[in-house]
């Protein structure tokens, strides 16, 4: 240990050198220290008194060491007043047994404990002004009853990343003022109803990837002032029709990768003000409008997924505050008429990745709000007229990836604000010019082709298309010396051998505008059509 560390430093560090022991007294001389780091310096023990006048101490890090035991007097000569101070000790700890009497952050992250025996008091003293315990990256296995007795100001919890497969009923008993309590990546199996006895501030529970199979629908009766709970990736089948009842604060709940199957008739009523809700990756198969009875505020809700082929008329009826809303990666094969009727402020619609051959006019009825919606990778033959009824505030539509060989004229008359809109890897031969001649500009980005398109353009029939390049009002860029065209063209040789005779004088489509057919270089092919300041046709 350094012997001339000057008696008025304020923050010493003594990081990744070769200190394996501290002995009694050696920091004595630092009162005025307010931040001591030993960090990676294999210490193995230290002094019941080796911290002993470290009395403006605020932050000290004794993690990547190898200490064995942490005895009740090594941290007892501290006078640390101040909230939010720090102690991180990320070591080889095989047992933890104290640390009294500071207003710290406690940190035993990536250590090796394996047990955590109940915290001794010190007069009347026990952790008293602790706020924050990090606990995870460890080995523990259980968690006794009341172990954290004595903890009353604690608010966050950390016991991450353990192997925690036991937990005592009241073994939170006193923590009154906890708000976070993170168990995520545990082994615990079950959770009995009295697990959170005396969590009654509790605000954000993890519970990811825990291994749970079951929950009593008691367990989280107590939680009166929960706002997220996390219990993604488990085992959980089922949850009963209580699990959740009374949680009036909950507005984030993550149900994500638990092999749900179905859900229960109003299993979420009374959950009136939450607001995020993640389903995805389990096995629900099918749906009902009396699943999401009671849920008036929730606005973003992820079924994606999962195995819904059918959708019954009004399924969707009570979520009237959705504005994001995915169903990518079902079964799905059809869409009732007005199924979405009453969501009238969502924004995003995401059905890609089902088998939707089909699209009846008035699908989309009551999507008012509606910027993108996402089609890609269905089974669509056609777009019918009156598909997009309505959609005035539409912005991005993608196609893409679907068998489309035939667009009624008309279909996008209603799509008034389209600026995106993608058709690659269809089985189109000709796009009509009567398409888009309703609309007060064309889509800023209109794709077509790209290197693996899978459509076959007649080009003789995109004629109209060629006058505009011959107008100028279409510029095919590129962007080195090869010559590229954007569409892959049966009945020529390509774009550029197209012969459409003269223009002449005959009006152009797209008169004061200014187009742009982009070239992808990586691609070696035209990803998209641009048209700016297009004012009328």
């Amino acid at each position: 240990m350094p012997a001339d560390i000057p008696a008025e430093a304020l923050q010493v560090d003594l990081s990744h050198n070769i200190i394996t022991f501290l002995h009694t007294g050696v920091f004595s001389h630092l009162t005025q220290c307010i931040k001591l780091v030993l960090i990676g310096n294999g210490i193995i023990f230290f002094g019941s008194d080796a911290f002993k006048g470290l009395n403006s101490l605020q932050t000290l890090h004794l993690q990547n060491n190898t200490i064995l035991l942490l005895q009740p007097l090594h941290l007892l000569n501290y006078n640390v007043s101040s909230v939010g101070t720090q102690l991180s000790l990320n070591n080889i700890v095989s047992t933890c047994e104290t640390l009294n009497n500071n207003a710290f952050e406690a940190e035993f992250q990536n250590s090796s404990i394996s047990s955590l025996h109940k915290l001794p008091s010190v007069g009347s003293q026990v952790f008293l002004e602790l706020r924050s315990l990090h606990l995870g990256f460890n080995k523990l296995i259980s968690l006794e009853k009341e172990i954290f007795k004595g903890t009353e100001k604690l608010e966050n919890l950390f016991l991450g990343y353990n192997k925690i497969c036991r937990i005592d009923p009241e073994a939170f008993q006193g923590l009154s003022a906890l708000k976070t309590l993170h168990m995520g990546y545990n082994n615990i199996s079950s959770l009995d109803n009295r697990v959170f006895i005396g969590l009654e501030s509790l605000q954000t529970l993890y519970l990811t990837n825990t291994k749970i199979s079951s929950i009593d629908k008691e367990t989280f009766i107590r939680l009166q002032s929960i706002h997220i709970i996390f219990l993604g990736y488990n085992s959980v089948s089922h949850f009963d029709s209580e699990t959740f009842k009374g949680l009036k604060w909950l507005y984030r709940l993550d149900l994500r990768r638990n092999g749900i199957s179905s859900l229960e008739n109003q299993g979420f009523i009374g959950l009136k003000t939450m607001k995020i809700m993640d389903l995805r990756y389990n096995d629900i198969f099918s749906l009902h409008k009396e699943h999401f009875r009671g849920m008036v505020s929730l606005y973003r809700l992820d079924l994606g997924h999962n195995k819904i082929s059918v959708l019954q008329p009004g399924t969707f009826d009570h979520l009237t505050q959705i504005t994001t809303f995915s169903l990518r990666f079902n079964g799905l094969t059809n869409l009732p008429i007005g199924v979405f009727r009453y969501m009238s402020l969502c924004k995003n619609l995401d059905l890609s990745w089902n088998k939707l051959s089909d699209l009846e006019p008035g699908t989309f009825e009551g999507l008012h709000s509606l910027r993108l919606l996402d089609l890609q990778r269905n089974q669509l033959t056609m777009i019918k007229n009156g598909t997009f009824t309505k959609l005035r505030n539409l912005q991005t539509l993608r196609l893409d990836v679907n068998e489309i060989a035939n667009i009624d004229v008309g279909a996008f008359d209603s799509v008034q604000s389209i600026s995106q809109f993608t058709l690659k890897k269809n089985n189109l031969k000709t796009l009509s010019v009567d398409l888009f001649i309703n609309l007060p500009r064309l889509p800023l980005e209109l794709l077509l082709s790209d290197n693996y398109d899978w459509n076959r353009w007649d080009c003789s029939s995109l004629c109209w298309l060629k006058h505009e390049e011959q107008h100028g009002t279409i510029n095919f860029l590129k962007v080195d010396s090869t010559t590229l065209y954007p569409l892959k063209c049966t009945g020529v040789a390509d774009w550029a051998s197209l012969q459409c005779g003269d223009p002449g004088e005959q009006p152009r489509v797209f008169t004061n505008s200014q187009a742009f057919c982009v070239v992808d270089e990586k691609l070696s092919s035209v990803m998209s059509i641009v048209f700016i300041g297009i004012t009328h046709f």
